[in-house]
């Protein structure tokens, strides 16, 4: 299909939470950049790929491993990457779009229309959902720091297509290059070479698996040649959101998905919001809908949007609405990737950090005296409050880290983990207790206070 060809549409209902999940956990996955590990010691080449289908055939069938040196020859550079990279190349993916058209195409048939003299095409509303099932769906990103170094998050991509190609990281020198070429409307084609970096499984925040599993691979670029540039317009983009009407976030039933593609370059991308958001005003019946996720770092382009992409990318999580979404969708989230990862609420305080231990991402604790009649709402609210107050104060990195542990215990009080709460309190010291005696949390301050007598 031509690329300029554009899919703009809305499904009503996303029939299964199992579809939300899988693209919620994608789009958290991405704040763990910075952990991503490759074995370094490896200095040539191993494989060459000349397409982007060849490689994600090589991870889907473990015949990529971290460290591993290969080739991309002649790939278009785009500023959008992925936001399930390689989800598009399993054969799931491959039916549901194939799905998806073939009705399409059946039905135009029936109506007699030629849909050869026309430019877009819009789908059915099972359509739409069998289309970001398949795949579509991208993401721009700001630099972030991998390993000690600051990286340029790019795609590259054989096809010219963001959700078929290959999350790239570069080095300032190569990125300068790229993007003059990409500010002058002309996707940039290149022979990379790269070390394959993956960000293990393990440390998704979200446990879950949606059909087949596909690693999380990245490339960090090491060599990067620009080629000449036979086909510079070429690229195609797409994006969508995920919104429901406020007052319905009861059931995962409410939530519907809009979603369009366009060229890469020289797109009015506001035009593209606005039309994302009129169909989410729509099809919600609400003038201001809730969003999950944004896709544009960049930019801000919606309104209350639960899980921001600025945020997202820089490993900030809102405690809040993780658990409003728990909840709603009820997923398991693994507690050791919250104490290893940034986790923010609502993005007003620093990063924080855990020293707790796992086996098999379950915490392996002490029974320590918890009073048995512990109230764990107002033990909840409280630890919640004193968070915030905390966030306000703090200034050095040991108080910071301090804040990381009342937020796991402020998670173990949801859950009505009495154990958890006193572990992280006891760990989050002396400063967290005076704090707590003086804007007089009187729940969280005896329960400190006993673990202190004992």
């Amino acid at each position: 299909m031509d690329i300029t060809s554009m899919f703009r549409g809305n499904q009503e209902i996303i029939g299964s939470k199992r579809q939300i999940l899988s693209s919620l956990k994608d789009y958290f996955d991405l704040g763990l950049i910075s952990k991503l590990n490759g074995d370094s010691k490896k200095k040539t080449e191993d494989l060459v790929f000349e397409e982007d289908e060849s490689f994600w055939h090589n991870a889907l069938n473990s015949n990529l491993y971290p460290g591993q040196i290969i080739r991309l020859n002649n790939f278009k550079i785009l500023e959008w990457i992925p936001s399930s990279p390689g989800r598009y190349h399993t054969i799931e993916a491959k039916i549901e779009r194939e799905s998806a058209l073939r009705r399409y195409f059946e039905n135009e048939k029936r109506k007699g229309v030629d849909q050869r003299k026309g430019r877009f095409i819009e789908l059915r509303p099972s359509g739409k959902k069998s289309m970001v099932k398949g795949g579509l769906g991208s993401l721009r990103v700001g630099p972030k720091q991998v390993m000690g170094n600051l990286k340029y998050i790019m795609c590259a991509s054989s096809s010219g297509v963001s959700h078929e190609g290959i999350v790239v990281l570069l080095e300032k020198e190569f990125y300068e290059k790229l993007i003059e070429e990409i500010k002058a409307k002309r996707n940039p084609t290149v022979n990379l070479i790269g070390r394959v970096m993956l960000i293990p499984k393990e440390l998704s925040l979200i446990n879950f698996e949606y059909h087949r599993e596909v690693p999380k691979y990245y490339v960090d670029v090491e060599e990067c040649n620009l080629l000449p540039n036979k086909s510079p317009n070429q690229g195609l983009v797409s994006v969508a959101i995920t919104y429901a009407r406020e007052e319905e976030l009861s059931e995962y039933g409410a939530f519907s998905y809009s979603f369009c593609q366009f060229a890469a370059l020289g797109t009015d991308l506001l035009g593209i919001a606005d039309w994302l958001t009129n169909y989410a005003v729509k099809y919600s019946k609400s003038e201001s809908p809730i969003i999950i996720g944004d896709y544009d770092e960049y930019h801000d382009y919606f309104e209350k949007v639960e899980f921001p992409i600025s945020d997202i990318a820089n490993g900030k999580i809102s405690i809040d609405n993780l658990y409003k979404f728990k909840k709603l969708f009820d997923f398991q989230i693994n507690e050791k990737t919250m104490g290893d990862k940034n986790i923010f609420n609502n993005t007003q305080i620093g990063a924080v950090g855990s020293n707790a231990t796992s086996s098999n991402n379950s915490f392996q604790q002490i029974n320590y005296n918890v009073p048995e009649d512990l109230d764990y709402d107002k033990l909840h609210s409280q630890l919640k409050q004193l968070r915030e107050n905390l966030a306000t104060r703090a200034k050095s990195p040991e108080e910071f880290k301090a804040i990381g542990e009342v937020a796991i215990a402020e998670l173990a009080s949801k859950e009505k983990d009495g154990n958890k709460v006193i572990k992280y309190l006891k760990d989050a010291g002396k400063w967290v207790f005076d704090t707590a005696k003086d804007i007089g949390v009187d729940v969280v301050t005896e329960l400190i206070k006993k673990q202190m007598e004992l």
